[in-house]
C-alpha cells in the first residue's frame, strides 16, 4: 500500500478506527487490545482501548496476537482476533464465532472453496478473523521461538473448530468480514462498498 494502513481515511474516521468503533458494537471497550508497531503512531482511540506493542519488531500477525494475548485482561479467556484492514468486521460473527468455541482452542472461518480431498488447506483458513483461547499464547511463543511466522501453522497445531463459509453467509452473505485491503485497487474497492452501505442506510 505504500503507507501505514491504520492511517487510512476510511469514511468519517481512519480505516482503524473505523474497525476498532465496529467491534465497540459487540465488545467493550476495555475488552479491546490494539497491538502497535514499535514506534508506529496510532489515530485518536477511546481511552478506554488499551495499545500494546510488539515484542519484536518486522515479525507480522503472529508476534502481534502474542502481544495481545499477553494484555489481555485477566477477566477474559477468549480474545476475537482480526487486523487492522479488515474493514468489514461483522458483529453477528464475531458473537456466531465467540459462540462456536466452546471447549475448542480456536474458532476459525474456513473458505471450503479453497479445501482440497486431504482436508482443509492453509489457503482456506482465516486465522485473522477468527476466535481464540488464551492458552493458545504457549502454541504461538513456541512458534515464534523457531521462528515460524505463519499464523496458518499455528492454527494446525490447536483444536480448532473450522467454521465452513456457507454457514457465515448466513449471518454475512457476501463475506465481507473475511475481506482485507492489501493493494489500492482493494482499497477503492472498500472505499466504494462503504459509500454504497453508507447511502443505503440513509435510504
Amino acid at each position: 500500500m505504500g503507507r501505514d494502513k491504520a492511517t487510512l481515511p476510511f469514511g468519517r474516521n481512519t480505516l482503524l478506527q473505523h474497525v476498532v468503533e465496529s467491534l465497540t458494537e459487540v465488545i467493550a471497550p476495555t475488552s479491546i487490545v490494539v497491538v502497535a508497531a514499535v514506534g508506529q503512531t496510532l489515530p485518536q482511540l477511546p481511552r478506554a482501548i488499551l495499545v500494546t506493542r510488539d515484542v519484536t519488531p518486522a515479525r507480522g500477525p503472529l508476534e502481534g496476537m502474542a502481544a495481545g494475548l499477553r494484555s489481555l485482561p485477566d477477566y477474559l479467556d477468549t480474545a476475537f482476533v482480526c487486523s487492522c484492514d479488515a474493514p468489514f468486521v461483522n458483529p453477528n460473527v464475531i458473537r456466531h464465532l465467540l459462540r462456536q468455541l466452546s471447549n475448542y482452542d480456536a474458532a476459525v472461518p474456513v473458505d471450503e472453496c479453497n479445501a482440497n480431498d486431504s482436508g482443509i488447506n492453509d489457503r482456506g483458513m482465516h486465522p485473522l478473523c477468527a476466535v481464540y483461547h488464551r492458552r493458545v499464547l504457549t502454541v504461538i511463543e513456541k512458534q515464534l521461538a523457531c521462528n515460524e511466522l505463519r499464523a496458518r501453522s499455528m492454527v494446525k497445531q490447536l483444536s480448532a473448530n473450522h467454521l465452513s463459509s456457507r454457514e457465515l453467509r448466513e449471518l454475512d452473505p457476501e463475506l465481507r468480514c473475511l475481506q482485507n485491503i492489501n493493494t489500492p485497487h482493494e482499497y477503492e474497492v472498500a472505499l466504494r462498498e462503504l459509500r454504497a452501505t453508507s447511502l443505503q442506510s440513509r435510504q
